[in-house]
């Protein structure tokens, strides 16, 4: 059975986040698993060093572990609440000391992982993903789906997804990914081309026939296109996703596509701190 990851480091917003998660793995049938990750405290010089180290790590350990059985006691009292028609997800937590993403791989190597859940830290995703560093490193490098959730997200359904997309055909990925949630949500997919003001792009007539194609192939339910081109293109797609009631925006990311092309704009970096959407990033490769 898919595993649903939650990675929280029991602030409001991650604790905000994993109440999402939650919701996901009773729509996606899935099991919900907390994580927690800590860092040691470095080796003092001092002849009290080492047992003050060992003393603070036991002390890690222990609060790691009483604030995930908390968190899952919470959720474990939500599900027994709930209609016995809905699906009523396994709870396990685990918590592990070092280097977040390390951690993460690991996870996923002995789990089915279908998703990564996790809370934006300052409040916004896209800015939380452009300056968190551990985020980011997760994102880069995992192969399985990130959404990123900020505090302020009203997030308890999926009625509409947006896809921001330039067309190329390896965001066709994305959207094999979307057509295999929306059997479980059944939402609106509006796919976005979006063509950034500062960079020269060729003419994709053909690759975007191409893209409209294989979509169309894919027999996905309520599909619609939109444009959206200019300097804020950021902005631009924030005031599209708040217009339309979407619930979700999508990017794939990959080497020197959208997603990198638009991190690596310093014009971006106005726009980003107005973010407030739920962001599901989906990476190169999924395996």
């Amino acid at each position: 059975m898919k595993t649903i990851l939650t990675l929280t480091d029991f602030t409001e917003n991650a604790s905000h986040a994993a109440a999402s998660a939650l919701m996901l793995a009773e729509k996606l049938h899935s099991r919900l698993l907390l994580y927690n990750t800590f860092y040691n405290m470095p080796i003092l010089p001092s002849y009290a060093g080492e047992p003050w180290v060992e003393d603070d790590l036991a002390s890690r350990e222990e609060e790691s572990n009483k604030n995930l059985r908390q968190l899952a006691d919470i959720f474990a009292e939500r599900i027994a609440k709930t209609s016995f028609e809905v699906y009523k997800p396994a709870i396990s937590y685990q918590y592990g000391e070092g280097e977040l993403l390390k951690n993460v791989e690991a996870i996923i190597n002995d789990n089915d992982i279908e998703l990564i859940v996790m809370g934006a830290r300052t409040g916004t995703t896209l800015g939380h993903i452009l300056n968190g560093s551990d985020t980011r490193s997760v994102i880069d490098h995992v192969s399985r789906p990130v959404l990123v959730i900020p505090e302020m997200a009203k997030f308890d359904a999926v009625g509409k997804v947006t896809l921001a997309t330039n067309y190329a055909a390896s965001d066709l990925r994305a959207v094999v990914y979307l057509l295999k949630l929306s059997r479980y949500f059944n939402f609106q997919l509006e796919i976005v081309h979006v063509s950034l003001f500062w960079t020269a792009e060729e003419d994709n007539t053909e690759q975007k026939k191409y893209f409209r194609e294989q979509v169309g192939l894919m027999n996905f339910p309520h599909v619609s296109y939109k444009e959206v081109k200019g300097r804020d293109v950021v902005g631009r797609l924030n005031r599209l996703c708040a217009e339309h009631e979407s619930d979700i925006l999508v990017l794939a990311h990959y080497k020197n596509g959208f997603f990198a092309r638009l991190f690596s704009e310093s014009t971006a970096n106005k726009a980003l701190s107005d973010q407030h959407l739920p962001l599901l990033i989906i990476p190169p490769k999924m395996e």
